[in-house]
């Protein structure tokens, strides 16, 4: 019933009753493990594996774009750097070192658009931990061959901060991190003892300075990581937050605008849409109205009970219903035993052909009512077809209730236009 009302303009606070909220796929009492974990400091902070997992689904998206960017980042300085080697190497050395940073660099632009494609899903971290190693290995190959220790030195520090920005900016695992800083220590030992040449103190003191940064570095990203966690926390508590409020506020708004007896729209909720009735009615014409009224129903529950009567409502409720063309037809209960019908894009004389389906319907439910001249539940429709300029819901009320005044005089249990 909920998709008939919103055809028609359901207000704003109605319409969020019938839409589905969200599903993560969360892990079970996720809110209290949540509001937990907040109460933990920063620095102690771990986050259970079911939780963590919740985190890199949320955040893979970001993760792969930020890889994507990175790679393209590093094959672009590799190509403007290029241009400089082109005034510090002899022809020789020269060739080794731009076919190296042309290699690298057609990697990074070939990965990049891989992992914006969708590529490397689940294993993004290897082609991220494997550059940086490259960026090394092509530096130390270019310091081997300048016999330049300035230049050699010059090499290894653009490979390191290739390293130092993925352990700061690249979103993977912090072992990753650290695995991949000491394949990098060892292949800059590797790269200083076979290039020839230099001061061993001063190799020792830049591995020492190289080291020490790259320590620091992981140790900064551990932190940074908590950080990022915390924040998440919040995040999805805040989120969950919100989503519990608008839970109780659509409960709430259910209640005001939908009749707990026949589970239908009410007369609250005609009230509301009133109001944009006279602009409604400009895409809805022509607009017909059937005001339904249950005859003799107070007879019925003298003689039955208020029970019999409450069942009454909700049989009735469910025949029209059932008896409704689709989604753009809405049945509301008006009030007490009266239930109105929006025919919207029907004119007058479909309308009189719903109202008598409906009508015999409800005949040939042959439930008794003592207190009818027929002996039966009927009811009386009072029909009422606005066709041309926009109308208030107040005036196409009255209409049909002046039709509706017509079928009970001419005897009820039937139609009136």
């Amino acid at each position: 019933m909920a998709r008939q009302v919103m055809s028609i303009g359901i207000p704003r606070e109605f319409r969020a009753a019938s839409e589905p909220a969200v599903n993560d796929n969360a892990p079970a009492n996720l809110k209290q493990r949540v509001d937990d974990l907040l109460q933990v400091r920063v620095r102690d902070l771990e986050m259970p594996p079911d939780i963590a997992a919740l985190y890199e689904v949320r955040s893979s998206k970001i993760r792969r774009a930020v890889m994507s960017a990175w790679f393209f980042w590093v094959g672009t300085i590799n190509i403007l750097l290029s241009g400089f080697d082109i005034f510090d190497l002899a022809p020789p050395a020269l060739t080794v070192t731009l076919a190296a940073r042309i290699i690298i660099s057609l990697v990074c632009l070939i990965s990049g658009v891989m992992l914006r494609q969708g590529y490397f899903i689940g294993r993004e971290k290897w082609p991220v931990i494997a550059m940086p190693l490259l960026c090394i290995a092509a530096a130390g190959l270019a310091g081997h061959v300048s016999h330049q220790p300035e230049i050699a030195a010059g090499y290894l520090i653009n490979a390191l901060l290739v390293v130092y920005s993925v352990i700061m900016f690249i979103h993977i695992d912090l072992k990753d991190s650290k695995l991949l800083a000491s394949l990098a220590m060892v292949l800059i030992v590797v790269s200083m003892i076979t290039e020839g040449g230099g001061d061993a103190a001063i190799k020792s003191q830049l591995f020492t300075l190289y080291a020490a940064t790259a320590y620091a570095l992981l140790q900064a990203r551990r932190i940074h990581n908590r950080f990022q966690h915390r924040l998440f926390l919040i995040n999805l508590r805040d989120e969950m937050n919100a989503k519990e409020t608008a839970s109780r506020n659509a409960e709430l708004s259910s209640i005001a605008y939908i009749d707990r007896l026949t589970d239908i729209p009410n007369r609250r909720y005609f009230d509301e849409i009133c109001h944009a009735m006279s602009e409604t009615t400009k895409n809805l014409m022509p607009l017909s109205v059937c005001m339904i009224d249950i005859d003799k129903f107070k007879s019925l529950n003298d003689h039955l009970g208020h029970l019999r009567g409450d069942h009454c409502l909700q049989v009735v409720a469910n025949t029209i219903r059932n008896n409704l063309r689709g989604k753009t037809d809405i049945l509301i209960r008006y009030g007490g035993d009266e239930f109105l019908l929006l025919l919207p894009g029907t004119d007058r004389e479909r309308a009189l052909d719903v109202a008598e389906r409906v009508l015999c319907a409800i005949t040939d439910l042959q439930h008794s009512n003592p207190g009818s001249p027929f002996g039966i539940i009927t009811a009386s429709i009072g029909v009422y077809t606005h066709l041309t300029h926009p109308v208030s819901g107040e005036v196409l009320i009255e209409h049909a209730d002046t039709a509706l005044y017509r079928a009970k005089s001419a005897g009820r249990n039937r139609v009136s236009a």
